[in-house]
C-alpha cells in the first residue's frame, strides 16, 4: 500500500473515499455521529501515525489507518465495496497489518459488524470484549491482534 502523506493530491483522493462513504451510508459503521464530517476525517487522517491506501483510476479502495492508543495503536480499514472479498483487498489488508506489527507491541480493532468481526478474526485477532453499546446504540466489539511486534 501507498503511505498517506496528506499532500494536496492525497487530500483530494480521501475526501472523494470520505464522499463514497457518506453518499452509501457507511459513515456511520466507522465513526461516531459527532466525528462524521469532512473536516474531522481529513484531520484524522493527517494526525494518525500510519496511514495507507491504495487507488485506481476511481479513486481510493482501500484505506487504513492506526491511531495511537497508550503505547499500541487501534487499527481501522475501509474497503471500496466492488472490492471487497477480492484477492487483492486481502493483500492490501495483510500489507497494513504487517506494517502495523513492526511498530506497535499491542493492535486492537473495534467493530459493530459481524461481517468486520470475521474478518478480524480470519486475519489474526482475538475478541477481548463487548464494550456495550458504544457506538450510536450499537454494541462495540473489541478485538486485539494475536502476534505483532
Amino acid at each position: 500500500m501507498k503511505l498517506y502523506d496528506s499532500t494536496p493530491e492525497q487530500q483530494l483522493l480521501a475526501a472523494t473515499a470520505w464522499a463514497r462513504m457518506e453518499q452509501a451510508g457507511e459513515l456511520k459503521n466507522i465513526f461516531l455521529a459527532h466525528e462524521r464530517n469532512l473536516y474531522k476525517f481529513l484531520n484524522r487522517l493527517e494526525n494518525a501515525p500510519d496511514v495507507y491506501y491504495e487507488d485506481d483510476a476511481q479513486g481510493i479502495w482501500a484505506l487504513a489507518w492506526y491511531e495511537y492508543f497508550f503505547d499500541g495503536a487501534l487499527f481501522a480499514a475501509w474497503i471500496r465495496p466492488d472490492m471487497r472479498g477480492t484477492r487483492e483487498m486481502f493483500e492490501q489488508y495483510e500489507e497494513a497489518l504487517d506494517a502495523g506489527k513492526g511498530k506497535f507491541p499491542a493492535i486492537l480493532a473495534t467493530t459493530t459488524q459481524e461481517v468486520v468481526a470475521r474478518l478480524l478474526q480470519q486475519t489474526g485477532f482475538a475478541w477481548v470484549a463487548d464494550l456495550g453499546p458504544l457506538m450510536d446504540g450499537k454494541h462495540l466489539w473489541l478485538y486485539r491482534l494475536k502476534e505483532t511486534k
